[in-house]
C-alpha cells in the first residue's frame, strides 16, 4: 500500500484554492495538475508500506492527533519548489502557519522513527498545484510571469482531523482513499 499522512480541508476551501491556481494552468507548460479534490496538506508521506504495518500506523495517528489540538492554517502564498527559476513543484502556502503544524508534523516524525520509518528531513505546509516537467526557458518563464499576476488572496480553514490516506497511482493520475481518520483532543 502506498500511503501517507495528510490534512484534508473543507469543500469550499479546496475549491477556492484550486482557482487560485488557474492562471497558472492555462500557461502553455508541461505540467501534471493536481485535481481539485485531491489538494491536500501532506504531513508525512510513508511510500509503500507493507499491509501488516496498517496497525501500527493507525495507532501511530490516533495517538499523535489525541496530543494535538485544533488549528486554523490560512492559505496566503503561491510558491514553487526549490524555486520559481526551477519550478518543479508549484503550491500554495501559508505564509505563517499556526506552531500546532509543526508540532503535530514533529509528533508523527518521532513516532515513526521510533518505530523503524527513515527520517523525513523536511516540511513546509502546502498544497500541491502541479508538478512541472518541462524544462523549456520559455515555459519557466511564462509559469512565473503568471504566478506574479495572480492576485493576493487568503483562505482559512480549521484543521481538527489528520487522515492516513492511501494513494493509488492510475494512467489518469493518482486516486486518494481514506484509510483511517483520527479526531484530534477537544480544544
Amino acid at each position: 500500500m502506498r500511503l501517507f499522512y495528510c490534512l484534508e480541508l473543507l469543500p469550499g476551501v479546496r475549491e477556492s484554492l484550486y482557482r487560485v491556481g488557474e492562471p497558472l494552468r492555462r500557461v502553455e507548460a508541461r505540467v501534471a495538475w493536481v485535481r481539485a479534490e485531491n489538494l491536500h496538506v501532506t504531513m508525512r508521506f510513508l511510500g509503500e508500506v507493507e499491509p501488516e504495518k496498517l496497525e501500527q500506523l493507525r495507532t501511530v495517528g490516533a495517538e499523535c492527533a489525541q496530543r494535538a489540538s485544533p488549528f486554523e492554517l490560512c492559505f496566503n502564498q503561491l510558491g514553487a519548489f526549490p524555486n520559481w527559476g526551477r519550478p518543479r513543484v508549484l503550491w500554495v502556502g501559508c505564509r505563517s502557519p499556526s506552531e500546532m503544524v509543526f508540532r503535530l508534523q514533529r509528533d508523527l516524525e518521532a513516532a515513526l522513527q521510533a518505530r523503524g520509518f527513515a527520517p523525513e528531513d523536511r516540511f513546509t505546509p502546502h498544497l500541491t498545484l502541479g508538478r512541472n516537467k518541462d524544462d523549456s526557458t520559455a515555459a519557466l518563464k511564462r509559469l512565473a510571469e503568471s504566478a506574479q499576476k495572480i492576485k493576493p488572496f487568503e483562505y482559512c480553514t480549521k484543521i481538527s482531523v489528520l487522515t492516513l490516506m492511501e494513494s493509488r497511482l492510475t494512467s489518469q493520475g493518482a486516486i486518494y482513499m481514506p484509510v483511517s481518520h483520527f479526531a484530534f483532543r477537544a480544544a
